[in-house]
């Protein structure tokens, strides 16, 4: 035990003082009046504490503050605030050693660990800080920069009497905020001169310890005591716009459509830092083709796929300028093609045209890019399939290996784009061609989703088809499994044999890597969430797995429809389209599929490495891996700082907050998070949206904004949704249409419902917030609308 009076403090002792006695000792340096006392450090529970007392005794202090001093406490990332024991107003000796004891305890405290384990501290010291008791007329705190708003103002909050109450929340403070550029002082609760000195030595400390400062005082007529000082921990914390895309977008259109159905809701920030910049990377890559830009370093990542609030969305700034650099585009024919309609939005950019010559020669580049597809579909399944992971090395390797393959992923979003582009393109091309004499966009989308349905071997009907064969087999073989809850089914699947294991194997291996999601590092794969994939197995259950027949193909009658009205090149260049619009969508959803196989592999390589993360102490739990950006990984890894982990922890904890955001489809500038105003909307008014597959259906509405709400589908019923993909695909074999609220003829809820013959209208605004679950509805996907009736 070694005891120290705050005058003579040696300054080779700071280290082990602790945060609190450490401040003490700054503020006393720097000039600022504090209580009189004395620190000790070099003292366990259980030492004989008779030497203290003595000391006590001696020192003239009279009543005391008995104040914990953790050597964590009070640092520049953690301020450990709260955590450990003080005890005010000590007057006997038994009142003293038990307040010294509490403070020993409290290093102790199972809650005390658990924030030190979960922050990845490390083991701790304790000192004592022991002062004279201060019974001040107001007491408060101070912060040099204000932690609520991290704005350029200092925050002060007084109430009178002792600060406990304060600190403690008892009581609501009086709060002073003054500008730091045009300081204004109110005569409230404090006189004017004792709030500006207040403000002004807050200031100086600041200047003393050249960072934000939070500070605790006490005033005792007009005269100011300060009694803590440390570090604010939390002005650089992330917030929920923290990772946002830090470009000026004031007249750009942003688009959540397209980009929505692949990654919907909140993004964690390690997919953004990895997929998502994939996907910007292809999309800028492709823009060099037609020579938006002559390099993709010309425009800067995040320009073309924007993040706001973990939501993803187009920036079609880029894209727009297509037309002026390439002869046969149209703006129209770029909007549908990502969004399934036309936007209209005002597009304001000086970009130049460039001339006829310049922009045939790029036509031509761009042609010789989409004709490509064949090689970039087959480029895509070799670099998905020969990717691999050395999952065994350390950490450190592991994650080089992954820093190294990144690459790998960009180049498959660009053979991914070829494949889908030259899928667009077709479709884009059909609708150029029937606008010119119909007129009507919607009736036109409609047409060309009648001559997109029954195509071969398309993978996502495959995932339905083949969950249909399992759940035959599995009922043949036991039909009991019809009364199984998820669990159950797990252990029968992971115990099957014969034709049951046959199919549930080839399913796992053709499809395993598929989910809802299914772009999100955090979302596993269906043959690692096997209780996931219970719950759409369930579903298929409902309906036996049976194979319900469309009845007569009326594909060549709707092909007919539209090129019969058409003679020689056109009606030629109709028929070339339309077969080469099918081929594509074919190729779009092979190379979607192989991306996602990619993608899976990364899901794999970035668990195990969390994984060892944990084990070397690193990361206090795997999930907050995915909270981290893969660059930041990579800091976390060099320099062991546990910085990282915080970081993480309020990541994650604003991602819920996230995930309840809602924005519109389609904004100008900045999208801003909305809230929907239900007003004026009546029963029996239609809700327009797009045709995606024909049909029409009276039936119950199921709004499905989650895979639980999913769950309560039943047969017959109309699902309502944001939007689909691929790990939908289960739930269309029960349900009796679709309705939602962005989609294109090329998605995948729209090639699924077309093989099904399910009515989808898409593009309904605001359809999950209007439309309620039990509402009767009439989807008319004829027409393009849907209406909640009357039963």
């Amino acid at each position: 035990m070694k005891i120290h009076e705050f005058k003579n403090l040696p300054p080779e002792t700071l280290q082990e003082m602790g945060g609190k006695a450490r401040g003490l000792y700054y503020l006393k340096e720097f000039g600022f009046k504090v209580p009189k006392g004395f620190v000790v450090t070099n003292i366990k529970q259980g030492d004989n504490l008779e030497e203290l007392i003595n000391y006590w005794e001696q020192s003239g202090l009279g009543n005391v503050a008995v104040r914990s001093s953790a050597t964590l406490e009070d640092g520049d990332d953690f301020s450990s605030a709260g955590q450990y024991q003080s005890f005010l107003n000590v007057k006997t000796k038994e009142e003293f050693v038990n307040a010294v004891n509490g403070c020993l305890s409290s290093l102790n405290d199972p809650n005390i660990i658990k924030y030190r384990s979960y922050f990845m501290q490390g083991s701790s010291e304790m000192s004592i800080v022991i002062q004279e008791m201060i019974n001040p007329d107001y007491a408060g705190v101070s912060f040099s920069i204000n932690p609520l708003t991290k704005e350029n103002t200092v925050l002060i909050e007084v109430v009178e009497g002792l600060g406990e109450q304060l600190v403690s929340g008892e009581i609501t403070a009086y709060s002073y905020v003054v500008n730091r550029d045009n300081p204004v002082f109110e005569n409230n609760s404090l006189k004017v001169d004792t709030l500006k000195k207040l403000y002004q030595e807050t200031l100086e400390i600041e200047t003393n310890y050249q960072k934000p400062i939070d500070l605790e005082f006490a005033i005792v007529n007009e005269e100011i005591i300060w009694l803590q000082a440390r570090p604010i921990t939390t002005l650089n914390d992330p917030t929920i716009d923290e990772l946002d895309t830090p470009f000026e977008v004031e007249f750009d259109t942003l688009t959540n459509h397209n980009v929505g159905e692949m990654l919907p809701g909140a993004i964690t920030p390690l997919t953004i830092s990895t997929v998502v910049y994939a996907i910007d990377y292809g999309l800028r890559k492709m823009l060099t083709v037609v020579r938006v830009a002559k390099k993709t370093e010309d425009i800067e990542p995040t320009m073309c796929v924007s993040n706001y609030s973990g939501h993803l969305f187009f920036n079609m700034r880029y894209l727009y300028r297509i037309p002026k650099v390439m002869a046969g585009a149209l703006r129209e024919s770029i909007d549908m093609g990502i969004c399934g309609q036309s936007l209209e939005t005002e597009i304001v950019d000086d970009y130049p045209k460039k001339g006829k010559l310049k922009r045939a020669s790029n036509f031509i580049r761009y042609m010789r890019f989409l004709l490509s597809r064949n090689k970039a579909r087959k480029r895509v399944n070799k670099r998905a399939s020969n990717l691999v992971f050395n999952l065994n090395q350390d950490y450190i390797n592991l994650y080089q290996e992954l820093d190294e393959k990144k690459e790998i992923l960009n180049e498959i979003l660009l053979d991914h784009y070829i494949t889908s582009a030259h899928s667009g393109a077709m479709s884009s091309a059909i609708f150029t061609i029937l606008i010119e004499d119909i007129k009507n966009p919607d009736q036109v989308k409609g047409l060309i989703a009648s001559v997109l349905e029954d195509i071969d071997d398309i993978e996502s009907v495959d995932i339905l088809r083949k969950m249909r064969l399992l759940v035959r087999e599995m009922i043949l073989d036991n039909p009991k499994v019809k009364e199984m809850e998820e669990p159950e089914l797990i252990n029968y699947l992971q115990n099957s044999t014969g034709k049951v294991k046959e199919a549930f194997d080839l399913f796992i291996n053709t499809h395993g890597h598929r989910s809802v999601k299914e772009a999100e590092l955090r979302r596993p794969g269906w043959k690692d969430d096997l209780y996931g994939l219970a719950s759409n197995l369930k579903a298929i259950i409902l309906t036996g797995g049976i194979e319900e027949s469309k009845g007569i193909s009326k594909l060549q009658e709707n092909i007919d429809n539209i090129t019969s009205q058409y003679k020689g090149g056109k009606k030629g260049a109709l028929k070339y389209l339309i077969k080469h619009a099918r081929i594509g969508s074919r190729n779009r959803e092979y190379s979607k599929s192989r991306l996602i196989l990619a993608v899976d592999k990364f899901k794999h390589a970035y668990k195990q490495l969390a994984l060892k993360l944990v084990d070397v102490g690193a990361l206090p739990d795997v999930d907050l891996i995915y909270f981290l950006t893969h660059d930041e990984i990579g800091e976390m890894i060099n320099k062991r700082s546990n910085g990282f982990v915080k970081k993480a922890l309020v990541r994650r904890r604003l991602f819920k907050e996230q995930e309840q955001l809602r924005f519109p489809h389609v904004t100008i500038g900045r999208p801003k998070p909305i809230t929907i105003d239900l007003n004026g909307i009546v029963k029996g008014d239609k809700l327009s949206g797009t045709t995606l597959s024909r049909g029409h259906i009276i039936g119950k509405a199921r709004v499905v904004k989650s895979l639980d709400d999913a769950k309560l589908l039943e047969p017959g019923e109309i699902m309502v949704a944001g939007y689909t993909d691929i790990g939908w695909s289960p739930y269309y074999a029960i349900i009796g249409g679709l309705v939602t609220e962005v989609g294109s003829a090329l998605s995948h809820g729209a090639v699924v419902a077309r093989e099904y013959a399910l009515p989808l209208v898409s593009n309904v605004s605001h359809a999950t917030d209007i439309i309620q679950t039990g509402d009767m509805l009439l989807v008319n996907a004829d027409l393009g609308y849907v209406s909640i009736i009357d039963e």
